[in-house]
């Protein structure tokens, strides 16, 4: 028997998920939720502290917000869906940040972005810039002027009534390839279809991403696999093209596991992402945005593959691109690690560069590794520069 849904099912699932959406995706159902939270890391002091940020946000944000970022801000929203502890800190931090920037020049363009759920991670980054000059007794305005009608993310100065050196901060998220990564669900859902018949265990491999003529090739020969795979009841493998491995058998047949854990469970499509290029890639294009005139930083948040690297080695490729841009004084990475229990640390590294682990709200924390250009041209912000990124914290001792 198929796995195929009706248009009737379709139609009353998605309903049922508009109808759950609708009743928690309201401040009332969120407060009285968090009100009578049973969880035993949420105390008595954490649930007071969340109820009155909700009461920051819902004023900040408007009475649809929580319907419009349920399921889709995974960020600022998290808590709507997420019962976890951490979240109602993050929503306690989220509210101090704007409870105290509210005032700040520039931030009813931060407020406009904050209430649309594509935008309000890039907002929330450029938050926690100026939430870091705050603590660190630094001024900032946001969407400041540049050049010309251009604007900026950050502008940070010693004091409101001190105005240089200037420090520009220009923030940019650098997100897991999103359009490989539709591209290849595409392919994976015709060649795997989620109404495939559930009496198959299925796996295999496309060597590469295929253009739309091959994947209709592919996707014909692959439904005539699994067909010959019911009809005969046996185990078996193909090799389509010299790009398609498929492996399948009966679900129900004596050696399937035997046989898949050979072979796999696996739907793979393999295709090339270089982190590196796509970290350069985003470093040329801000660098275009940024003032001639003053200092400026790049501040970062790379996709969770970027991580993966050694740090020397991501050190050395953002040196080596700005090397070629004095205007650029530094480029900052902002990485969150999850890591209860561990302590804030700091360290000063080669080239002058700086390491640390600062709390967020547990257990997430925060990692910081500051870049600089050996070939920067503003050095009398260098000193603002430290004061915003570079914390006074203990050495970091086996990094």
């Amino acid at each position: 028997m198929g796995c195929e849904m009706t248009d009737d099912q379709v139609s009353e699932e998605v309903v049922e998920l508009a109808r759950h959406a609708d009743e928690v995706g309201r401040w009332d159902y969120i407060h009285a939720r968090i009100a009578k939270e049973t969880d035993n890391e949420v105390d008595e002091k954490l649930r007071t502290e969340a109820l009155a940020a909700l009461t920051v946000l819902q004023n900040e944000l408007g009475p649809s917000w929580p319907r419009e970022a349920y399921a889709r801000d995974e960020d600022l929203g998290a808590f709507i869906g997420n019962r976890a502890a951490w979240t109602l800190r993050q929503l306690v931090e989220h509210a101090a940040q704007i409870a105290q920037m509210r005032n700040d020049p520039g931030w009813q363009t931060i407020a406009r972005r904050l209430r649309q759920p594509n935008q309000s991670s890039a907002a929330l980054f450029e938050m926690r810039i100026a939430r870091l000059a705050h603590q660190r007794g630094l001024h900032c305005a946001f969407d400041p002027p540049t050049s010309g009608a251009k604007r900026g993310d950050v502008l940070i100065t010693p004091s409101p009534s001190v105005q240089e050196p200037r420090v520009y901060v220009e923030c940019t998220e650098v997100q897991a390839v999103p359009d490989v990564v539709r591209a290849t669900d595409r392919m994976r859902f015709r060649i795997w279809p989620l109404d495939l018949d559930v009496s198959l265990r299925v796996g295999g491999l496309l060597a590469r991403p295929v253009d739309d003529g091959e994947l209709d090739r592919l996707a014909r020969r692959a439904h005539q696999f699994y067909e010959q795979v019911k009809l005969s009841g046996a185990p078996a493998e193909v090799a389509i093209e010299g790009l398609l491995s498929l492996w399948a058998v009966p679900r129900d047949h004596p050696d399937a596991d035997e046989f898949m854990a050979r072979r796999g469970d696996t739907k793979t499509i393999n295709f090339s992402h270089d982190p590196f290029l796509r970290l350069l890639g985003a470093l040329r294009k801000k660098q275009r945005q940024l003032p001639a005139s003053s200092a400026s930083v790049i501040a970062f948040r790379p996709s969770r593959l970027m991580t993966q690297q050694p740090s020397p080695r991501i050190r050395a490729a953002i040196r080596e691109e700005i090397s070629a841009e004095p205007r650029v004084s530094a480029v900052v990475i902002f990485v969150r690690h999850w890591a209860p229990g561990a302590t804030p640390r700091s360290q000063q590294l080669d080239h002058e560069d700086h390491l640390a682990l600062i709390d967020l709200y547990d257990p997430v924390k925060e990692i910081t590794i500051l870049v600089w250009n050996p070939r920067r041209q503003h050095r009398t912000a260098d000193d603002v520069i430290r004061q915003l990124l570079v914390p006074r914290l203990e050495p970091w001792i086996d990094i």
